[in-house]
């Protein structure tokens, strides 16, 4: 019996042996399937964590340059050039609107020349209208042939007259 419990004894080692065989290889295959996650994961967190501190560093400027475009806004140099453009405008508005008015008032100034000119070349054209009806009666009734010497000497007053009308 002693034999037999020492084979009994020896296939039971033999099995515990493969079992822990077994159990170191599951072990083992579970240990490097862990690693290569820690592995992945921390190569991937090290990629979020440098996403991120590219994106601070990229705030910090951003926010840099607020602040100082912020205190150049408040500076007092600022304030004062700014008062200064503002009063400027202002002028400039001022002045734009008394130009506008002027222009204005020539436009109307112009509108009543157009129109007296019109009515002394109405009355002008009417003058002649009349001279030469009454040239031709009186070439008419003198009896002059010669109408050309005669209407060349009757013309020249009429002339002058609607020159000194027109000046």
């Amino acid at each position: 019996m002693p034999r037999g419990s020492g084979r009994r004894s020896e296939a039971s080692d033999i099995e515990l042996d493969g079992i822990a065989e077994q159990e170191l290889i599951r072990l083992q295959q579970e240990y490097r399937i862990m690693e290569g996650d820690r592995k992945a994961y921390s190569e991937e967190s090290q990629y979020v964590i440098r996403k991120q501190r590219e994106a601070i560093a990229v705030l910090q400027a951003e926010n840099e340059e607020l602040m100082k475009e912020n205190r150049l806004a408040g500076s007092q140099q600022n304030q004062t050039n700014d008062s200064k453009n503002i009063d400027s405008l202002s002028d400039m508005l001022t002045e734009e609107s008394n130009i506008r008015k002027q222009v204005k008032n020539m436009k109307e100034a112009i509108a009543k020349l157009d129109q007296d000119i019109y009515q002394t070349e109405k009355k002008i054209s009417h003058q002649r209208k009349k001279y030469w009806r009454c040239s031709y009666e009186f070439i008419k009734t003198c009896g002059i042939t010669e109408t050309s010497a005669c209407v060349g000497k009757s013309i020249r007053p009429g002339q002058q007259k609607i020159q000194s009308r027109i000046s």
